[in-house]
């Protein structure tokens, strides 16, 4: 009798934590897929606007990247690498595949510091001291380049550079305009 009792007990026990495992999996999934519906429309209007600040601009590419230690927040003082994140390109050639966990040079750092105090920087190749970013510059044929801070979080800045592989004015009204307006969507969309 007792054995048929602890039976009966053990698999009401063990229906009920069969069920409660089932609701688990049923809340974790609805949550991932609700999580993915939001993220997916955003990475497409992400890329939306960085195709149309290509189009618009005429530069050769438009990357987003994000300056990152390992874990903490981007100083000076760390080791900063660089990945790519997104990347639209027309005529000059995709990085993605080959920037990421890049280690950044002095150069590059004290460019990434004068972008998080301005949150914005304007590069001509010609005039840059040699380093990584001048030498990849060189490689892929970028006359100038505009990087623009989009975010900040506490383990990573997220910043846009825009390349530009033919002699381009930079000051020009429409090519400010467009930056200054696909900016603020983009950072519209990431926060």
């Amino acid at each position: 009798m007792q054995e048929t009792l602890v039976l009966i007990l053990s698999s009401g026990l063990t229906l009920f934590l069969v069920k409660q495992v089932v609701l688990s999996y049923k809340e974790w999934r609805k949550e991932r897929k609700t999580k993915f519906n939001t993220v997916l429309p955003k990475v497409s209007e992400i890329y939306e606007e960085m195709n149309h600040l290509r189009h618009t601009t005429k530069a050769g590419r438009v990357i987003i990247l994000k300056a990152h230690n390992g874990g903490g927040r981007p100083k000076v003082g760390t080791q900063l690498f660089s990945s790519a994140v997104y990347e639209v390109w027309g005529d000059l050639s995709s990085i993605k595949a080959h920037w990421q966990n890049q280690e950044l040079d002095e150069d590059y750092t004290r460019m990434l510091v004068d972008l998080d105090r301005n949150g914005k920087v304007e590069s001509d190749t010609a005039n840059m001291k040699d380093g990584v970013l001048k030498r990849m510059y060189f490689t892929n044929h970028i006359l100038h380049s505009v990087t623009v801070k989009i975010a900040q979080d506490e383990k990573s800045l997220y910043y846009l550079s825009i390349n530009f592989h033919e002699p381009t004015n930079l000051l020009e009204p429409s090519i400010q305009e467009a930056i200054r307006a696909s900016v603020n969507r983009l950072k519209q969309l990431w926060g």
